[in-house]
């Protein structure tokens, strides 16, 4: 860059920030553009100062890095301080019934060939990006011959990817033999051991000794860059900065979005689904990106343009996002949530995969959320989960190969591409205290309806279990049943109250779990063990008996939410009836509805209420609501479309109860699909 385009460069800059990063304990330089600045936004770069002797132990350094390759021995010896100390998910996955799940088929780099994996042992695998690269895969043709001592190597690796070739050199410095990648382990044209080996791909990474990622690669022959003899070199560009005579700092450019690592602006890695859950089960791993190697586990982040004071040389990290969900807790959502908010938005070559892709994260949540999905949702919460709502943008999913017939549901999110959120409160409405704090709740939903799953639009249903309110019902009725780890309290006479009980039942008792001792309960839950492990259905189709309405909607919407409009639900004679978040069969505004002259049909799919004093609804400030003195009180519906029988979703509202009372026709069946 020349003096002055650096001269124009910092004309542009409105306000340039040197601050402490809380992440990587670096400096980070951040600047603010002036408006109508020629310039876009520079990179942010991570400053560090350099080993001297005025430098104090206590602060991390930075170190100057081979521009072309990276110490041969570094990664080994993370791997082996880990080894040393480290304890916990470091050592090993700690479920019993998953940790022993191992692959069909791996990679033994010693003997350059494909072998059956030997119970129990130690392997590495490889996450990378396949990308529109042609690359050689195993099939069933050529499976005898790569179990020949050799057939991975010389000119008979070739047409092996570059990337997978590279990882094979890497493991024998890491001191292992086995390595387990995609192309090679899965034999392709095998469509029966192919989706077993797909559907236990989570636990492959989960019990992988280290996950190799390649986050830099474009595709599968972009290689592991920087490892000298085995791969090509890398091309890393640090800068030095003296600050006086005797300290010097070196910066090294970080993308934006790389949460102030060294990475990619673009990165395609990032963005792929099935990387997601092969990231989030892995429970070591060594990162290449932005030209240098990074080795994360539940224990320690240890970088390789960083070097930490003794004190900060083992962190715990907590950025394996499973070990939240093996700490077992009651069931909780928001973390749920949380995970499937970001998976949503990765991208699928084929879309219709993306529940596969979820698989694992399914299984393991089933343990937490006390059963099993069906189609991506939790089964014990079904009647609250089905009243997802866009977060923002989505899209519908469609299949992209016609010939695997695979038709993504609409009812959940895995039928639409985008950020969705599911009701944040009503949750939690079995618990009655926790750390003796009272929990007041202001919403609840109510089941009205009961449904089944389907495989296709005409088989015979499976009932799905709403385990959660299963129970809920049970207490309410009087019903209860629960084993001998609970135990009943009777509620003191200078308890709260419980005017804000979800139910809005009087209860003279609650309810103590061995396994939780700090919380109390106002009816017992299905507690799994943590190797109670449910595997999860995939169902195109649901049904229920329901009953239906016509309402119309507004032209114009009473406010915007997340990119998409309310639109407040009318009667025939112009009554407020409610409020409609559509998320489909929009205009090209994408505020109004394509047909707004014409009546929504709109289908009943749980009760709903909230506190006027605490109202955390959408439509909570619309002056046509009803108001009353302490509750309002609603319907959950879906607004559908017909596709030849079936019913589609479009769009989710909540209708004044005392309307859609008087408004709603005859019980009648219908399938969602």
């Amino acid at each position: 860059m020349s003096a002055d385009t650096i001269n124009a460069l910092a004309n542009d800059i409105e306000r340039l920030v040197i601050h402490k990063s809380p992440l990587n304990m670096a400096s980070v330089i951040s600047t603010r553009m002036r408006s109508g600045a020629t310039f876009s936004m520079p990179r942010l770069s991570v400053l560090y100062l350099m080993e001297n002797p005025k430098t104090t132990k206590e602060i991390s350094k930075g170190k100057l890095l081979d521009a072309n390759w990276i110490d041969r021995d570094l990664a080994g010896s993370w791997k082996s301080a880990c080894d040393a100390d480290h304890v916990g998910l470091c050592k090993a996955f700690p479920n019993r019934a998953l940790s022993s799940i191992r692959p069909a088929w791996l990679v033994d780099v010693k003997r350059q060939c494909l072998v059956a994996a030997p119970e129990d042992c130690s392997y590495i695998a490889l996450s990378y990006v396949w990308g529109s690269q042609s690359t050689f895969n195993t099939t069933e043709s050529d499976l005898i011959h790569l179990q020949s001592d050799g057939s991975l190597s010389g000119q008979l690796a070739k047409p092996i990817a570059r990337t997978i070739r590279d990882a094979m050199g890497l493991v024998e410095i890491l001191s292992e033999q086995y390595l387990w990648v995609d192309t090679l382990c899965i034999v392709q044209d095998n469509q029966a051991q192919k989706a077993l080996e797909i559907a236990k791909m989570a636990m492959i990474y989960a019990n992988a000794s280290v996950t190799l990622f390649a986050a830099d690669g474009e595709h599968a022959n972009s290689g592991l860059r920087g490892l000298q003899g085995i791969s090509e070199p890398r091309r890393m560009h640090q800068t030095i900065h003296r600050i006086d005579k005797d300290t010097m700092a070196v910066m090294t450019p970080v993308p934006w979005a790389s949460g102030y690592e060294p990475g990619n602006d673009r990165s395609i890695w990032e963005s792929r689904g099935w990387i997601f859950q092969e990231y989030f089960f892995s429970r070591r791993r060594l990162i290449f990106n932005g030209n240098c190697i990074r080795w994360e586990c539940n224990s320690a982040v240890w970088r390789e343009h960083v070097q930490l004071p003794p004190e900060l040389d083992s962190i715990v990290a907590r950025i394996v996002p499973c070990s939240f969900i093996l700490e077992g807790s009651t069931p909780d959502l928001s973390f749920f949530t949380l995970i499937l908010s970001d998976y949503n938005r990765k991208q699928f070559t084929y879309p219709e995969d993306c529940l596969h892709g979820f698989a694992g994260i399914s299984l393991l949540f089933s343990t937490q959320l006390c059963g099993g999905f069906v189609s991506g949702l939790p089964t014990a919460f079904f009647d609250l989960v089905l009243l997802w709502e866009p977060g923002g943008h989505i899209t519908r999913r469609v299949a992209k190969d016609l010939a695997r017939a695979i038709e993504l549901p609409s009812w959940s999110w895995a039928g639409w591409f985008g950020y969705v959120i599911f009701p944040a409160e009503p949750e939690y409405d079995f618990i009655k205290a926790k750390d003796q704090s009272q929990t007041i709740r202001t919403q609840g939903t109510i089941r009205t309806r009961f449904w089944k799953s389907h495989e296709t639009s005409n088989s015979t249903g499976t009932p799905i279990h709403a385990r959660i309110f299963d129970c809920k019902d049970a207490a309410n009725s009087g019903q209860l049943v629960y084993d001998p780890s609970w135990s009943k309290h009777r509620v003191s006479e200078d308890s709260k109250p419980d005017s804000y009980h979800p139910s809005r039942i009087c209860r003279t008792h609650f309810y103590k779990h061995e396994a939780f001792p700090s919380l109390e309960f106002w009816y017992p839950i299905p507690v799994l063990q943590p190797e109670e492990v449910v595997p999860p259905v995939v169902s195109p189709y649901i049904s229920s008996t329901s009953q239906r309405a016509w309402l119309f909607c507004d032209q114009k919407p009473w406010k915007a939410l997340e990119g998409y409009p309310l639109l407040s639900l009318r009667q025939s004679d112009g009554t407020w009836a409610g409020a409609l978040r559509p998320h489909d069969d929009l205009d090209i505004s994408g505020l109004r509805l394509q047909d707004p002259n014409e009546p929504v049909e709109l289908v009943e799919i749980a009760g709903g209420y909230c506190s006027e004093t605490e109202l955390n609804i959408d439509e909570e400030s619309h002056p046509e609501r009803p108001k009353s003195s302490h509750w309002y009180e609603y319907y959950t519906v879906m607004w559908v479309k017909w596709v030849e029988g079936i019913a589609y979703r479009r769009g989710l509202g909540r209708v004044h109860r005392a309307c859609w009372e008087a408004q709603r026709g005859d019980p009648f069946e219908f399938i969602l699909g």
